[in-house]
């Protein structure tokens, strides 16, 4: 399962989506931009905390995670 970052409208938050799912983020407000521009924007804490409850469920089945900060 990967992870990508979006955009919800205005809000100057960094949200996080399923690349399954690309119409909602894991908080749960729907995507306005998938390819949001880059800058210094403070992560959504809903969805931060919604990424490690996954990892931490599906932890005996994850060998290994892998984090691509794309400038």
């Amino acid at each position: 399962m990967s992870y990508m970052p979006c955009r919800h409208g205005r809000d100057e938050q960094a949200h996080l989506y399923v690349d399954s799912e690309p119409d909602r983020s894991l908080c749960g407000k729907s995507v306005a931009e998938t390819t949001p521009e880059p800058g210094d924007r403070p992560v959504c804490p809903d969805c931060a905390k919604r990424l490690l409850v996954g990892i931490f469920r599906h932890h005996r089945r994850i060998s290994s995670i892998d984090i691509v900060v794309h400038d």
